[in-house]
């Protein structure tokens, strides 16, 4: 397939969503919803689509924004006025390119003094996040427990137990949620990024809260628990629930997932959780294990492809996996670094035309009312 796509136009909506950024990046006061914002999303229908408050139906349609190029974790810099201005524009720019929804990626450690002591100002600080957000009319998936260094784990919340980090997370999840949790641009909870079981490679001496190898720097998996021999089902189940538990003590509303690992049995988590989060990242030669994995989601909660991309395949062979499952899928979320199409063409690097074409596909995709 051939895609046919307009640079003019994108260029010059681009310019007019980032001048109108840079004008209205905080219009609204600091924490007040501007009067135009977004409804809330509120739950699903019979068919598991997402709506909103109003009863229109909402499908998820955006990109992950892990660690930008002008950036970084977004939260190594939360009091940084010029590290926000650079969000102020991404955002700008992934709503430019169609976007209705943003994953953002938050870390354990820059929120929490200790297990017991969360550093409220930098809890509050995320109202400037959702400022932006509600301004460029973005939804937000927030992930959090982020252990993405292993450098930067304080020693005192590596040291714990299991039973003692979940208590330490749910708190992290119950501050988070009383914090911005009625916020109309909050969409989603995800409680932590692949999270596994006592997964120890056998080349280590030690079992690492982050196991495996890291990826550009970061380690992108975790353990929730470095016993070895519990039961996978069953302690994940139990670690959902704590944590879902705490999060509803203040927020009644906010709805709640986990990104899976790619492979992870999706079907067997659906009723833990308020929608399935699928991690998929098709290769070539193996596009059917996708297209099987997609299937066996389960038929009671809306699935959401919340990590994908052409990187191990072509973006024509992306899409014959997505289209495959389409009548399942209830949201897309893929991967945004910060850079424009007209700066990723310029580059004949691998990685950025992987990227130019998978910003291609995105808006040449967009669905209806997306």
């Amino acid at each position: 397939m051939t895609m046919q796509f307009d640079f003019r136009r994108a260029s010059l909506l681009l310019g007019l969503t980032l001048l109108r950024a840079g004008c209205a990046d905080y219009l609204s006061p600091p924490g007040q919803a501007p009067a135009n914002a977004q409804p809330r999303i509120v739950g699903w229908d019979e068919n598991r689509y997402f709506v909103d408050a109003a009863g229109e139906r909402f499908f998820p349609w955006g990109f992950n924004y892990t660690s930008p190029k002008q950036v970084g974790l977004i939260d190594d810099n939360l009091y940084a006025a010029e590290r926000w201005q650079e969000i102020a524009r991404d955002f700008a720019e992934m709503k430019a390119y169609s976007a209705n929804t943003v994953r953002v990626h938050l870390q354990y450690h820059r929120f929490m003094h200790d297990p017991v002591t969360p550093d409220a100002s930098a809890f509050k600080a995320l109202h400037r996040l959702v400022d932006i957000a509600e301004n460029n009319r973005l939804y937000l998936i927030v992930t959090g427990l982020g252990a993405y260094r292993k450098s930067d784990s304080p020693m005192w919340y590596d040291s714990l137990s299991t039973a003692e980090r979940w208590r330490t997370q749910a708190l992290f999840w119950r501050t988070l949620a009383s914090e911005v949790g009625q916020r109309n641009a909050v969409f989603a909870f995800d409680l932590m990024n692949e999270p596994v079981v006592g997964v120890c490679p056998p080349e280590l001496e030690a079992c690492s809260w982050q196991p495996g190898k890291s990826m550009g720097g970061y380690h992108f998996v975790q353990n929730i628990s470095i016993e070895e021999g519990l039961p996978f089902r069953e302690t994940l189940s139990a670690w959902m629930a704590q944590l879902t538990a705490a999060i509803r003590q203040v927020d009644q509303t906010t709805l709640v997932t986990v990104g899976l690992l790619s492979k992870t049995p999706l079907a067997l988590f659906e009723d833990d959780l308020d929608f399935v989060s699928a991690h998929v990242y098709p290769k070539f030669g193996q596009l059917q294990d996708s297209v099987h994995y997609l299937e066996r989601s389960g038929e009671r909660r809306p699935l959401v492809v919340t990590e994908t991309f052409n990187m191990s395949c072509s973006i024509d062979e992306l899409q014959e996996v997505l289209t495959a499952v389409s009548d399942r899928l209830h949201g897309i979320i893929g991967h945004y670094d910060g850079r424009t199409i007209e700066q990723l063409s310029t580059s004949a690097e691998l990685d950025d035309r992987l990227r130019l074409n998978f910003l291609e596909y995105f808006v040449a995709n967009t669905p209806a009312g997306g």
